[in-house]
């Protein structure tokens, strides 16, 4: 019943379902070379190459298989070394396509209302502010944390640009539904450990917790974060369930 489903999704000039996922699962594998432990030229190598997955789906102005490729691919951890490249990545496939196909849609304005801007820069200066005063760090340190703020903000803005439709709802709900159960998968084989394979990150196997009680983190690694993501859509899609109208 799943792939009629999935191919009716599938729309002209847009990514369908099933190639949305594999572009994510493409941007995860590619990903796991970017870990320290290869050498630089293999991890600039993986980042251009992500850069290009990221930059083809803008080229098809399908922005909104952008928006959840980068979403998705933000629910898996690689490692302490190298946080945030699927985010990098992203920044600079924007800017690739912003000078190179459609200089246009640089200045595109977005669909933020006056209140929005103004939450922005308070968020901003709150940032500036919270940076400046940590006196553990030093003045180096600050200035990459705020950069990397300042990505993580430019990559918003953008996507505030997004005009979301009906279809790209539909098509959202079908990759939510297949990723979260490769989520449990995970979360299952870091109770089992079934498989060994980089996609299937198992954390620290030494962790101790309280009650002596293991409890998985999926692909966050954080069992927290994962219970409360599992939380958030369940209070998300719920109501849309029971009313039959998701």
């Amino acid at each position: 019943m799943i792939a009629p489903a999935l191919s009716s999704v599938s729309m002209q000039k847009k990514d369908s379902v099933v190639m949305m996922l594999t572009k994510i699962a493409l941007l995860m594998i590619i990903g796991i070379l970017c870990l320290s432990r290869f050498p630089i030229i293999v991890n600039v190598a993986a980042l251009g190459i992500m850069t290009l997955v990221f930059l083809h789906s803008l080229m098809q102005k399908d922005h909104f298989s952008f928006f959840v490729q980068l979403l998705f691919c933000n629910h898996f951890i690689l490692g302490s070394d190298n946080g945030g490249l699927y985010n990098v990545a992203a920044l600079l496939a924007l800017g690739a396509y912003y000078i190179l196909y459609d200089r246009a849609a640089l200045n595109k304005r977005s669909l933020f209302g006056k209140t929005g801007y103004i939450l922005f820069a308070i968020l901003l200066g709150s940032q500036l502010i919270a940076v400046m005063a940590n006196y553990r760090i030093g003045m180096s340190a600050k200035a990459f944390s705020f950069g990397v703020f300042l990505l993580m903000l430019t990559i918003v803005y953008n996507l505030s640009k997004l005009k979301v439709v009906y279809e790209d709802y539909i098509r959202l709900i079908y990759v939510l539904f297949i990723f979260t159960g490769y989520m449990l998968a995970v979360a299952i084989n870091q109770r089992l450990y079934l498989i060994d394979l980089p996609i299937f990150p198992t954390g620290d196997p030494n962790a101790e917790f309280e009650l002596n009680l293991v409890r998985s983190g999926s692909t966050f690694l954080n069992y927290e974060a994962y219970g409360e993501y599992s939380l958030s859509l369940i209070a998300l899609l719920l109501p849309g369930i029971l009313t039959g109208r998701t």
